[in-house]
């Protein structure tokens, strides 16, 4: 029981910013056996989303909170994955010649970029739309449901992406996603879902993400021969999207 909490808290500890002042076990076994946290820290940042909706549901304009809703989870994991999305479009698409080695150098660089400022914004716009039409149709659930169902799909990424570099962050997940913690992954989600209400949505989301998971692995194999952390961390923002949409869409 206390490496079960031990890998939890790992996972808070690599994913958010949320003050977990503990010196943990820190070894590959560690990360491998609590690769299913990913759903849990997704579940975590869903429930923050839905304690704002139901505080201010009454009394904001439901752009406003839909605006507290795009800002807040990007506060609490410290801009992680719009990093990513961002050092991620500035690799692949502002350097047209230079190879796999010359994008993976534009993706390390801090200095941010045309095409990344571009993803931003459109990232964050987007979800501002999505997420105010799924307040306006009361479909609260999806609130709460895309942060885990995007951590869902990360966790696939993981399991099917192969090394693009040989040291980096990214390859924590990489080597040690396996097949049953997807598993567990999975069994928490629908769980999560059949609370929510919305089971047969989650049931019908889960091949769509897993489908654009398996469309964005291809192009990075074909970009830069593999994954990082900046590709997972666009894979956690193309999945958030995705799953908004077909809440969306499936709430019309």
């Amino acid at each position: 029981m206390g490496n079960f909490w031990n890998n939890i808290q790992l996972y808070f500890q690599f994913l958010t910013r949320v003050p977990i002042n503990k010196n943990l076990n820190c070894e590959e076994k560690n990360f491998r056996n609590g690769i299913f946290a990913f759903v849990i820290v997704g579940g975590f940042l869903g429930i923050i989303n839905y304690g704002i909706l139901l505080i201010f549901k009454n009394t904001l304009p439901s752009i406003v909170i839909a605006g507290f809703l795009v800002l807040i989870p990007i506060m609490l994991t410290g801009g992680m994955q719009m990093d990513g999305i961002g050092d991620t479009c500035d690799g692949f698409f502002a350097f047209k010649e230079g190879g796999k080695e010359r994008r993976i150098e534009i993706m390390k660089d801090s200095n941010v970029g045309t095409f990344a400022v571009i993803a931003i914004i459109w990232d964050m716009g987007m979800k501002l739309v999505l997420l105010n039409e799924l307040i306006v149709m009361h479909k609260y659930w999806g609130v709460f449901m895309y942060m885990v169902l995007s951590r869902l799909g990360v966790m696939f990424s993981a399991k099917i992406a192969v090394r693009a570099k040989e040291h980096g962050t990214g390859n924590l997940y990489i080597e040690n996603c396996t097949g049953k913690g997807i598993a567990i992954a999975v069994i928490i989600t629908c769980g999560l879902a059949t609370i929510c209400g919305a089971l047969v949505e989650t049931v019908i989301i889960i091949p769509v993400i897993l489908f654009v998971v398996w469309i964005f692995n291809s192009y990075c194999n074909k970009k830069i021969g593999g994954q990082t952390g900046d590709t997972l961390g666009a894979t956690n923002e193309i999945c958030e999207l995705v799953a908004l949409i077909v809440m969306v869409a499936l709430a019309l």
